[in-house]
């Protein structure tokens, strides 16, 4: 049978280039039939044999793990209902129970003036039992497309009574400290890179403490002052305040960006939950599957691999570490998708396993390094036990990125919300869900959005570029079109001395165009009709003149509109009033999907 990789074309996710333009796929109506397909997807995963626990008992415990620290994460920032955190932390006696309104989500900036609030909703008790709906990001000053997808979880979780989760993927390094910033005049805008704190190589953000507090306090004045002069009430002069409580309350940088962020979106109506993900990785569900991942590591290197070469010869990508490097295996070592350190050294270090006889040698092959009694048939309840004595001692084992959201959409949740970036690597992530663990994936959605700055930016400036660069190129390859024409630029130079003139040529190239190619004459052809073109730019000299200076003029034009058409800039340095006009717009459709 053909590899289902190969014969299902993968789809080529596209970010919209209109302004306020939303891709979604599959459609929100599909939202109805995706729901009860990935739930019969997972209770069918349920029954698969995790060398001592099926699938499905980790399901329901990771569910309660995900809803227990997801309470007590956002409940340090902000207070739950105590309704709220009665149903989600424990069952009720009553399954037919009811939140009050003070628990919905009906933020009134999204619903529109003339919607009328929603007053009751219906879940069943347990969370295993739930449906819960997830989205997941780096916690980053990310660009409105990316914040959308958790207004629009939020809506999601409304339309069919779910509990909506938002991860914070803290286990990730962040790699640029410098964030860059529009500024200048909206007739010559340009940008500077301006320092949100020191470097910290290495550090993900869940042990990565705030190193430079004096940067971090100035990144909001700074910004605020190079962005003023293009939009004159950015988010981020009343949203860097809260950045700098979260990050006294916090001490990390990371944590302080993503409940700041979390706090507007309370502010604005929401009541999604938060919580990071390196919480959940020390709970025992992922832990378990961890020594379960370990224990099939031969049979889960070689899909892996082959499944990221197809990707990548489908694709036609040259680059070995696109969309995500292979593992490697050398020296009898062979790396895992999971990252490990300790709190005592968080330098963050891809997990290297060997296999023996007896047991499984785990190291960071970097001085660290530890043995477990995992093997491909054994029960791994006393490798178990290790792990979450080391997790208890500091050590950090974390997913890498297909990794992460396997487990997540396996585990955690009946349908994930991806961004663009996300939905492209996921296609891998299903295959190896099929070919590793012989399950079928559930689906996922794919949702992000483009808002430009609102600045007024000059019309057709990319239309008139194409057009000038198809002129230049047709006066290279096809002068005669600019001889003695009546859309010719100027008129045509006084011809060079010598017999030939610019009819003769012409003519001549003509002949040869109308000559038929054979093995014989292809290259002579070629020559003429090459030399022919060179020559006639004697009498077009005026006329490059006229569209190069064109050129030059339209290239700063073109830069201007290239900034200004820029869709990942921070969320923040947005007027609340354009934020709120695009979500609203966005999540409106969900109503009517």
């Amino acid at each position: 049978m053909p590899d289902p990789l190969l014969r299902e074309p993968i789809r080529r996710y596209q970010a919209p280039e209109e302004n306020g333009g939303v891709v979604v796929w599959p459609d929100w109506a599909e939202v109805d039939r995706l729901l009860p397909t990935n739930r019969a997807r997972l209770a069918e995963a349920a029954f698969y044999d995790c060398q001592g626990k099926p699938l499905g008992q980790l399901m329901r415990l990771a569910r309660q793990e995900l809803l227990q620290q997801a309470c007590q994460w956002t409940r340090t920032y902000h207070p739950l209902p105590e309704e709220a955190q009665g149903f989600w932390l424990k069952a009720s006696d009553n399954p037919r129970r009811t939140l009050g309104a003070e628990a919905l989500i009906d933020p009134p900036f999204l619903r529109g003036p003339d919607a009328q609030p929603k007053t009751t909703v219906s879940l069943s008790p347990g969370p295993e039992r739930i449906p819960m709906l997830l989205a997941g990001h780096q916690p980053q000053l990310f660009h409105p497309g990316v914040w959308l997808k958790n207004f629009a979880l939020d809506r999601l979780a409304q339309k069919y009574s779910c509990i909506s989760v938002n991860l914070i993927i803290d286990h990730d390094v962040p790699h640029n400290m410098q964030i860059r910033t529009p500024t200048g005049m909206p007739q010559q805008p340009r940008w500077v890179d301006i320092p949100l704190d020191a470097p910290a190589p290495g550090v993900p953000y869940e042990d990565r403490p705030i190193i430079d507090w004096a940067t971090l306090e100035a990144f909001g004045t700074l910004a605020y002052q190079a962005i003023a002069p293009l939009v004159p009430e950015p988010m981020l002069r009343d949203f860097w305040p809260d950045v700098l409580q979260r990050a006294k309350a916090t001490g990390r940088l990371g944590a302080a960006l993503a409940q700041a962020r979390h706090l507007w979106e309370i502010r604005w109506g929401s009541r999604t939950l938060e919580v990071p993900f390196s919480r959940l990785c020390q709970g025992e569900a992922f832990l378990w599957f961890v020594g379960h991942l370990l224990g099939q590591i031969i049979p889960l290197h070689k899909h892996y691999n082959t499944i990221l070469m197809e990707y990548r010869r489908q694709h036609r990508i040259r680059n070995p570490a696109q969309p995500v490097p292979n593992l490697r295996a050398e020296d009898g070592w062979m790396e895992t998708p999971l990252w490990v350190w300790t709190a005592q050294e968080p330098i963050r270090r891809p997990l290297f396993v060997r296999p023996t006889a007896q047991e499984l040698i785990l190291s960071d092959r970097a001085g660290w390094k530890v043995h477990l009694p995992i093997g491909p048939q054994t029960d791994l309840a006393p490798a178990v036990a290790i792990l979450q004595q080391l997790v208890e001692q500091g050590l950090r084992l974390r997913p890498k990125a297909l990794l992460t959201t396997l487990w997540a959409r396996l585990a955690l949740g009946e349908l994930f919300i991806h961004g663009i970036g996300g939905a492209r690597y996921d296609q891998i992530t299903d295959e190896l869900i099929r070919r590793w663990l012989g399950l079928e994936p559930p689906a996922f959605l794919v949702l992000s959005g483009t808002l430009y700055l609102p600045v007024d930016r000059p019309e057709g400036i990319r239309q008139r570029w194409l057009a000038l660069q198809k002129q230049l190129r047709d006066l290279t390859w096809h002068p005669e079109w600019f001889l003695n024409s009546s859309d010719s630029l100027c008129s045509v130079a006084t011809p060079a001395p010598g017999t030939e003139t610019p009819e003769t040529l012409a003519a001549e190239k003509w002949r040869w165009i109308q000559t038929p190619v054979t093995p014989e004459n292809a290259r002579a052809r070629f020559l003429a009709i090459r030399r022919i073109n060179q020559a006639m730019q004697a009498w077009l000299g005026e006329v490059r003149q006229r569209l190069l200076a064109e050129q030059s003029a339209l290239q700063a034009q073109l830069q201007t509109d290239t900034l200004l058409r820029y869709r990942e800039w921070p969320f923040c340095y947005y007027p609340i009033q354009t934020l709120q006009a695009f979500f609203r717009t966005a999540v409106s459709a969900i109503e009517n999907g």
